[in-house]
């Protein structure tokens, strides 16, 4: 994977195993080899973007806020050539600041971006639609502007549902007319909708709320610990999703927090991701194989379905290959392996109980040189001494590690 230094990266798409693209808050990323290798596509120039989706290899939308050096508007800029030439749509009514929030496309021609207005001491939340692709846009008069949006997604190409921090919206016009689904109330925060399916949606905040009757009521199926909010959520269909979390307090970021349904929003498991930096974005290719990118080049990969993620976190080429004691050691329930990989390889680790059998393969991938982490979770299994196996084409060596509840 290459190193991004210390960028923010703020949204990850992946077309298939090998083509893929990732958003720093200054350009585009491109991978044609599975992360292995990124190529720079800029984004058009002046923006700090936040915002990606993906249509195909050659269609891409990015959202952000433009342009230096104050940054007062907001920009969208499609490109239909995998990010060699862009277009530009600009964002400044006739107020005076407008800020990013999100945006929500049906389909590669049909899109509604979100806004807040700030005018004098108060906040106006904003709609515009796009039917041609972004070319142009067109402001959606909406009930609820003093309460700004925090969410907006589509459910098919009529129905359209409005997240703000009291109220949830709906439209079965395509935009053109509103009411309310749901009166929330308060005591909670919310940030962020899903609907993967018909008739089950999703609130995300400080609690996960789940609804199977379209938005009209909401129960909460899981509290994220404090000071913790979900961001985003990630379904792959209507039983398996994933919920990132992140906080954002005064000047302090911090997250690293993921967590995984396989039951329809029933419950949730936590997962292990050995950081603790803010999330960005997650996508899945997959029920096994997913992306999470975030602040300082955080990227988390996943080939076992969450169950364990690898963090590239040495910028320097390691001279061997090594595996690293786990730490901590002894641990309950979960500890964290280091390892280096000298030269490009595809590389084995495996976790065995003392009778050999096999436990849980913790990486079996492709990696370029590097120094990469990865983290095993115990909390499933009994008390004892496991070992770790790490094996390349040219290294292998095991470790033990001491399991105590």
């Amino acid at each position: 994977m290459k190193n991004f230094g210390i960028r923010t990266l703020t949204g990850v798409h992946f077309i298939n195993s090998n083509t893929g693209f990732i958003l720093s808050i200054d350009s585009l990323f491109k991978t044609t080899n599975g992360g292995l290798n990124w190529i720079g596509k800029g984004t058009g120039g002046g923006a700090v973007m936040s915002k990606l989706r993906v249509f195909d290899e050659l269609n891409i939308s990015i959202m952000g806020q433009c342009c230096q050096p104050i940054y007062n508007n907001g920009l969208i800029a499609r490109t239909s050539d995998g990010g060699n030439t862009w277009s530009d749509s600009y964002f400044s009514p006739e107020l005076d600041f407008l800020f990013v929030q999100n945006m929500e496309w049906l389909d590669i021609n049909t899109g509604v971006s979100m806004w807040v207005d700030v005018g004098g001491a108060n906040y106006y939340g904003r709609l515009f639609k796009t039917i041609n692709s972004g070319l142009s846009w067109s402001e959606i008069d909406i009930p609820f502007g003093m309460d700004y949006i925090m969410s907006i997604k589509y459910q098919n190409a009529d129905t359209l549902y409005a997240l703000t921090s009291i109220s949830l919206f709906k439209s079965t016009n395509q935009g053109n007319n509103w009411f309310q689904a749901s009166n929330l109330g308060t005591g909670f925060n919310r940030y962020v909708i899903s609907c993967p399916s018909f008739d089950t949606m999703y609130l995300g905040g400080n609690n996960i709320f789940r609804s199977t009757n379209r938005g009209m009521d909401f129960t909460s199926v899981f509290a994220l610990p404090s000071p913790y909010l979900v961001n985003n959520f990630e379904f792959l269909n209507v039983n398996t999703g994933y919920a990132t979390g992140s906080h954002k307090s005064a000047y302090d970021y911090c997250g690293g927090y993921i967590a995984k349904t396989t039951n329809a929003g029933l419950n949730w498991v936590v997962q292990t991701t050995n950081t603790n930096l803010f999330l960005r974005d997650i996508h899945f290719l997959n029920e096994n194989t997913g992306w999470v990118v975030g602040d300082s080049g955080l990227i988390l990969k996943t080939t076992t379905g969450g169950t364990t993620f690898i963090n590239n976190i040495g910028i320097e080429i390691p001279s061997k290959y090594s595996l690293s004691q786990n730490y901590p050691n002894p641990f309950n329930p979960t500890t964290n392996i280091k390892f280096d990989v000298a030269k490009l390889s595809n590389v084995n680790i495996v976790v065995y109980d003392l009778t050999g059998r096999e436990v849980q393969t913790l990486v079996n991938e492709s990696l370029k040189p590097g120094t990469y982490e990865t983290s095993f979770d115990g909390s499933q299994l009994s008390s004892g001494v496991y070992f770790y196996r790490m094996e390349t084409s040219s290294f292998v060596e095991t470790k033990k590690m001491l399991l105590i509840k």
